[in-house]
C-alpha cells in the first residue's frame, strides 16, 4: 500500500524495496503511515527506510527497557544540564508568554536499572545534523523539532547497551 501510494517509489529497484522491507521487519517498526514509526523514502532509484524519533523510541525500549524522552529547550525555560560525575537535567517549559529563541534540545534514556544517560544538543549541533542530512531542506524545513529530538536521540543510542534487534 506504501508503494502504491508513491509514484516515486514505484520507480526504485525492487532489492532497495525488499532491504528497507526486511531492516523494518527485523527492527519491529511497521511502516503504516498512521502509526508513524517508519517510511520508506526514494532516493533517486533506491528505497531507504526512515525511522521516525517515536520508531527510535519503541525500538530501543524493546531491546533495552529504557524509556526515553526528548525535549525542545527554549530561552525562556528553567533549563538547568550538568555533565560529569553528577549528571542530571531539570527543564520547567515556560508555559505562560512565549517561550523565546531555540536554545538546543535534550533525549534521556532512563533504564529499568535506574540508571539513565543524558544527551544534549544545542543549536549549533542540531544545524550540524541537519546540514549532514540527506533532505536537509524538505523534512528538517516541515518537522524541524522532530528532527532535532530525533538527533539527540541517535546520538544517545550510540551509547545505549544493544542486541541483534536493536543494532541499526
Amino acid at each position: 500500500q506504501v508503494i502504491a501510494n508513491n509514484p516515486k517509489l514505484q520507480q526504485c529497484s525492487p532489492s532497495s524495496i525488499v532491504g528497507a522491507v526486511i531492516t523494518a521487519s527485523r527492527l519491529g517498526v511497521s511502516l503504516d503511515p498512521n502509526i508513524k514509526h517508519s517510511y520508506l523514502i526514494p532516493y533517486g532509484k533506491s528505497a531507504k527506510l526512515e525511522i521516525s524519533y517515536m520508531g527510535l523510541i519503541d525500538v530501543i525500549y524493546r531491546s533495552t527497557g529504557a524509556l526515553l524522552e526528548a525535549h525542545m529547550v527554549y530561552e525562556n525555560d528553567e533549563f538547568d544540564y550538568e555533565q560529569g560525575s553528577n549528571p542530571h537535567v531539570k527543564h520547567k517549559p515556560c508555559i505562560f508568554g512565549e517561550r523565546g529563541a531555540l536554545v538546543g534540545c535534550y533525549a534521556i534514556a532512563r533504564m529499568p536499572s535506574k540508571d539513565f544517560s543524558i544527551e544534549f544538543l544545542n543549536v549549533a549541533d542540531i544545524e550540524a545534523c541537519r546540514k549532514v542530512s540527506k533532505n536537509p531542506n524538505g523534512v528538517w524545513k516541515t518537522w524541524y523539532s522532530e528532527m532535532a529530538r530525533k538527533s539527540a536521540i541517535r546520538r544517545l543510542y550510540k551509547r545505549l547497551p544493544k542486541n541483534s534487534e536493536s543494532a541499526m
